[in-house]
């Protein structure tokens, strides 16, 4: 992908990342805290939801470009947790979903990687884990597709 063919999620222009944009943030970044640590055994792309319904554990994630934020509806796999009420969020079949805190979520790789998911929201009402390419970017990594799979990269370092 060239960079004048990306799309900023900030701005909406193109030829920058979000993290290069002159515009004001719609959202500002968050504080980062102590992380507890869980194995990951897969990060999926979404392309079909029903292919992948009953087959994700609570452990997997599903990347998505849709999201705007790091979403989970498991309690139990976030750390350094704040229970307040964040409002709702709203999905693609235009349901209103609520959230009911926010924390964050390491996971170590098959290889021994260690990443932090940092302001994952707990949403209960989510079917899976959904990670937000766009809050990636937010934490300067970049997703790269091809060849039917996506890598998630730090400059030249395939980070997962």
């Amino acid at each position: 992908m060239r960079k004048k063919d990306v799309g900023c999620y900030n701005c909406g222009g193109r030829g920058h990342f979000i993290r290069e944009c002159k515009k004001p943030r719609k959202d500002p970044p968050r504080e980062s805290a102590n992380t507890s640590e869980e194995t990951v055994d897969e990060v999926y792309m979404l392309s079909d939801v029903n292919a992948v319904k009953s087959v994700l554990n609570k452990h997997e994630w599903l990347v998505d470009s849709g999201c705007t934020a790091h979403m989970t509806p498991y309690r139990d796999i976030l750390s350094n947790y704040k229970s307040e009420n964040l409002g709702s969020v709203s999905m693609a079949n235009e349901k209103r979903c609520d959230v009911l805190g926010v924390g964050d979520e390491c996971m170590i790789f098959e290889n021994g990687f260690k990443f932090t998911l940092k302001n994952v929201k707990h949403v209960p009402d989510l079917a899976h884990n959904l990670m937000s390419c766009s809050a990636l970017e937010e934490e300067g990594l970049e997703g790269r597709w091809g060849k039917g799979i996506i890598k998630i990269m730090k400059g030249s370092l395939n980070v997962f």
